[in-house]
């Protein structure tokens, strides 16, 4: 049991060192950078944003990784988990390339939550 915590750990921190260079890349292509326009910004170039995708994609697949090797209850949907990280990963990267209200981000948010509450019963889909 130890071993494939540790297993999911490596997996997670591999893949989030193999997806924060793609999204950097990524970013950078389609201009999504964080100019420093103002007193509150503390770089003098411009950072490439949409981290937040690769620290996701590392930890859907680490998730993956526990949801196989161990039985998952009957009772829990895992559909329901996925569409709620699929609309977190949706606000975050809306939020990084369009900007959103803080309003707005705590909507996409909550739907998440409410996806991932409702999962929990198996004849609800989310």
């Amino acid at each position: 049991m130890m071993i494939n915590m540790i297993i999911a750990f490596s997996l997670a921190a591999v893949s989030a060192a193999i997806f924060t260079p793609l999204t950097i890349n990524f970013a950078k292509k389609i201009g999504v950078m964080d100019i420093p326009n103002d007193a509150r910004k503390i770089q003098k170039k411009p950072m490439p944003r949409l981290g937040g995708l690769a620290f996701i994609f590392a930890f859907l697949i680490s998730c993956l990784f526990i949801f196989l090797t161990y039985k998952v209850p009957d009772n829990i949907n895992l559909l329901g988990f996925f569409i709620g990280a699929g609309i977190v990963a949706a606000t975050g990267f809306i939020d990084d390339a369009f900007g959103l209200k803080p309003w707005m981000k705590l909507l996409g948010q909550s739907i998440a939550a409410i996806c991932v509450i409702m999962s929990r019963n198996k004849n609800i889909l989310c």
